[in-house]
């Protein structure tokens, strides 16, 4: 059922406030154009670490769903606006890469 909903080009890229489930390989991967990611308030449970992220990606909210493993390496590499990842179950390091 997908009643009370404006589904659009967006709804790929911003299914946020839903109480969707499983994992999300249409939003990631190394060749995807999606700048803009937002997931939050769902139910996803995926490993993070496995998640190849395009450099395109300026917007990153997964807050909160229940997603593990630790943030990629590739993230030090993101030119992120904004990012949330709050209220999931991440474990390990930040990556941190420099900027000039």
């Amino acid at each position: 059922m997908v009643s009370s909903n404006m589904l659009s080009r967006k709804f790929c890229e911003d299914p946020s406030w839903n109480r969707l489930q499983g994992y999300t390989s249409l939003l990631f991967g190394v060749n995807k154009t999606n700048d803009y990611i937002d997931i939050s308030r769902n139910l996803f449970e995926f490993n993070l670490s496995r998640v190849e992220l395009s450099q395109s990606i300026m917007w990153l909210d997964i807050n909160p769903n229940k997603i593990d493993g630790a943030m990629p390496e590739a993230m030090k590499d993101l030119l992120l606006q904004f990012s949330d990842l709050s209220y999931n179950r991440l474990c390990g390091e930040i990556p941190v890469g420099e900027r000039s």
